[in-house]
């Protein structure tokens, strides 16, 4: 008999194992990063500055020392050398200088001023993908774009979770007026329109690679457009009681009371609220579909310089009304944009109600242990109690009973 060990694997790693089976995204990760990595090797495969060059028995490297004037290998050019022109010099002197260019000899900054270099030339296997405007090459500036862009977008994702994260949590900690400050700010940032910024910006400070960083780190965290339905602090709570059963009206109605007389035990002891109102019965609401609501309790927030958190409120009124027995108590935070139920809806729909039945029941018992979902609730029917009666209908008969007459 064999034992096998289960083998623990992280959060991280079974998100790893997960993405790998996703073929087209894993290789084409494969491709960028392999890319990503090859594109800082640019200056030594795709260049107009030698690799090395030997001239009066010296060797120089180009590459590496930077600026050589041509003067130095006896060219009558203004600044530095051309090397693709020294190439062919050497070549056709035969006095055994040579020069050893990159694979692709053209830089991306070079334009018509360099010799050879007209603009708008059509691909050739001199220049691959033509020139621009100005006469520089397209595909080195191409290549040497993708380092620039990538590079941007990776430090940008950096520094948003770096900076989001620490601002965020700094309002989080210090709270009052640190939050309000921050919160006026990060609004007004958002209202501007972020190319008028870049402008204005680039026009006072010379523009640059973390210049551009900066302001897109703005607003790839706080700049998210126009928000029609921001999360606010809500100004009042809703508290439905659910219960089952077939009660009266007045059962429901004293069951909702005892919800009601604690939620006023709060208010005497805190003077939170600004108004407390009750619906019980056979209440009815577009929003909520269970059978099982009995009723409703409608609480209004004192102004929130007033009192504490609301959600330190719900919380409380949450655990007050916990202990009384035969009912479920749950609220609903008001939220901004058209009316609506629970957040989450989930709809199942078979031909077999079997079927049907299990689904529910085991998609409810997932969904029950994860972290952070509240308030669960089916539609299925609720556990009660069932009266079967059995009715002898000879003897039912003799004494002229009937279900008109017993009701």
């Amino acid at each position: 008999m064999v034992n096998t060990k289960a083998k623990n694997i992280s959060v991280l790693q079974r998100r790893w194992q997960k993405f790998k089976t996703l073929k087209r995204g894993y290789y084409s990760l494969l491709i960028l990063s392999g890319l990503y990595v090859t594109s800082f090797f640019l200056p030594l495969i795709i260049n107009n500055r030698a690799l090395v060059v030997k001239y009066e028995n010296e060797y120089y490297s180009p590459i590496l020392t930077g600026y050589i004037p041509g003067s130095q290998f006896g060219q009558d050019v203004p600044g530095e050398a051309r090397y693709r022109q020294l190439k062919a010099q050497f070549n056709l002197s035969d006095k055994g200088n040579w020069v050893l260019m990159p694979l692709y000899p053209y830089s991306p900054y070079e334009d018509i001023t360099f010799q050879g270099n007209k603009a708008y030339q059509s691909p050739s296997a001199v220049h691959w993908l033509g020139t621009d405007n100005t006469g520089r090459d397209v595909f080195a500036r191409l290549c040497y774009a993708f380092n620039i862009s990538i590079s941007f977008a990776l430090v940008l994702t950096v520094m948003n979770y770096i900076l989001g994260i620490l601002i965020g949590g700094c309002m989080g900690y210090f709270g009052g007026r640190f939050d309000l400050i921050f919160q006026r700010i990060i609004e007004i940032w958002s209202s501007l329109p972020m190319l008028f910024v870049i402008i204005i910006i680039s026009s006072i400070l010379k523009p640059s690679f973390f210049l551009l960083i900066g302001i897109y780190t703005a607003y790839g965290k706080y700049g998210k457009g126009v928000i029609f339905f921001p999360s606010v602090e809500a100004e009042n709570t809703k508290v439905i009681v659910y219960a089952t059963g077939n009660l009266s009206v007045i059962e429901k109605d004293q069951l909702v009371r005892n919800v009601e007389q604690k939620i006023i035990q709060l208010q005497t002891q805190n003077n939170e609220f600004e108004s407390i109102y009750t619906t019980s019965g056979n209440v009815s609401n577009r929003q909520e579909s269970s059978p099982d609501i009995i009723g409703f309790i409608d609480i209004e927030f004192k102004d929130w310089d007033k009192r504490r958190k609301a959600d330190v409120l719900i919380s409380e009124i949450r655990e007050a009304t916990s202990s009384i027995p035969g009912i479920k108590v749950e609220t609903r935070t008001q939220r901004a944009g058209p009316p609506r139920g629970k957040p989450i809806e989930i709809n199942l729909t078979s031909n077999d109600p079997v079927i049907t039945i299990s689904e529910v029941k085991r998609i409810q018992e997932y969904l029950s242990n994860i972290q952070g979902l509240k308030d669960l609730e089916t539609s299925l029917p609720s556990p009660s109690i069932e009266y079967q009666l059995y009715v002898n209908r000879e003897e039912a008969a003799k004494y002229g009973a009937s279900i008109a007459i017993i009701g």
